[in-house]
């Protein structure tokens, strides 16, 4: 890993000294700054990391599972929705923080969450999908005015798909620390706590305090 001739000279430190690690074992890292206690495993969920990650999980310091972005990735496709209902933000990562207030004035469309639940992590670019949404409603314009029950039925139904996820890498009992952009999400969190009591998210789980 080379920083280039330049890094050594503004800084006085031999690259050759340095250790990079992996975005997303530093964003599970950094959960350990607000707490004592050791997890049994790490989940972290982004927009994108280390080039080409969505999501990681961890145990027992080893990486035993990851997402890619170029397939699927939560981050990507809440910021996706917000972009598809003209939310405005001075940085892109702070699209899906408007997106998770301005959703709350739909409506879950209960027949469309009903279809809603095919998907999980590894299809949530088809669950974020508003094209699925314009056919379901038979008529695109109908769709456009009914964007914010979209809204509001998919990031209900993220809830579920979150949920699921975890049990696949976690048992109810187990202390999770969680952390990733994704993890900033305080309505999500609120479902995943009442299946995962211990369930530690840090204040700082965006990009802001892997370092």
């Amino acid at each position: 890993f080379n920083l280039g001739p330049e890094f050594e000279l503004l800084t006085g430190i031999d690259h050759r000294k340095l250790s990079v690690i992996s975005h997303y074992y530093a964003h599970a890292l950094s959960v350990h700054c607000i707490t004592d206690k050791n997890p049994d495993v790490y989940i972290v969920l982004d927009c994108y990391g280390d080039g080409v990650r969505s999501w990681s999980v961890y145990r027992d310091d080893n990486l035993v599972d990851k997402g890619l972005f170029q397939e699927n990735s939560l981050g990507e496709e809440i910021n996706n929705m917000g972009r598809k209902l003209k939310v405005y933000a001075d940085h892109d990562v702070e699209i899906a923080g408007k997106v998770m207030g301005l959703q709350s004035y739909g409506r879950i469309d209960l027949d469309y969450l009903a279809q809603s639940k095919q998907y999980d992590m590894w299809s949530v670019r088809d669950l974020y999908s508003f094209d699925r949404y314009a056919e379901y409603k038979g008529d695109p314009l109908v769709a456009e005015y009914t964007a914010l029950d979209w809204a509001r039925t998919v990031h209900h139904q993220s809830s579920e798909l979150l949920i699921n996820f975890f049990k696949k890498y976690a048992k109810p009992e187990e202390t999770i620390f969680y952390s990733g952009g994704v993890a900033q999400n305080v309505i999500w969190n609120t479902e995943l706590r009442k299946h995962f009591p211990n369930l530690i998210v840090p204040p700082h789980s965006s990009d802001e305090g892997i370092s």
